[in-house]
């Protein structure tokens, strides 16, 4: 599949409180384009878990496709994760340090991930890599004032 760059007098922007985006775009808040922390399944069914503990979220990444096996009565405590989920870390100074990603390859689509994290599952509406990258960027260029 080849990518061509549109050349950019063929895209027409506006501005908004986020700066210049295209003209078919729009602003929403998080919440009408994504779902935040889904609810629990039953993990005694299973012989292992896949676990994504906060040292296996990397800094600043786009991608997350490292997991612990573990067995059900290890993991106590932890928020389920699906497969395309985007991890945030929650607590300073990882979220600082941006540590972030969206989950790939996990083993049967699900597992569970540190408490430490919000689990956000974008819906048709947004694409999650994009998600990433624009909170990976906003790491990069912090806004002042906020």
């Amino acid at each position: 599949m080849k990518i061509e760059a549109i050349p950019a007098e063929a895209t027409r922007f506006k501005e908004t409180e986020l700066g210049p985006l295209p003209e078919e775009w729009r602003v929403v808040r998080l919440g009408e384009v994504a779902s935040i922390g889904p609810a629990r399944v039953a993990r005694e069914h299973h012989e292992y878990i896949p676990f994504i503990p906060m040292s296996l979220i990397p800094e600043n990444g786009t991608t997350i496709s490292r997991w612990e096996l573990r067995l059900p009565r290890e993991v106590r405590s932890g928020v389920l994760i699906l497969e395309g989920d985007f991890l945030l870390s929650k607590i300073t100074p990882c979220l600082e340090n941006g540590k972030q990603g969206v989950v790939r390859n996990l083993p049967g689509g699900w597992g569970y991930a540190t408490t430490e994290v919000f689990p956000i599952r974008p819906n048709s509406a947004l694409i999650t890599e994009f998600l990433a990258l624009y909170s990976f960027v906003c790491y990069l260029t912090p806004t002042p004032g906020v």
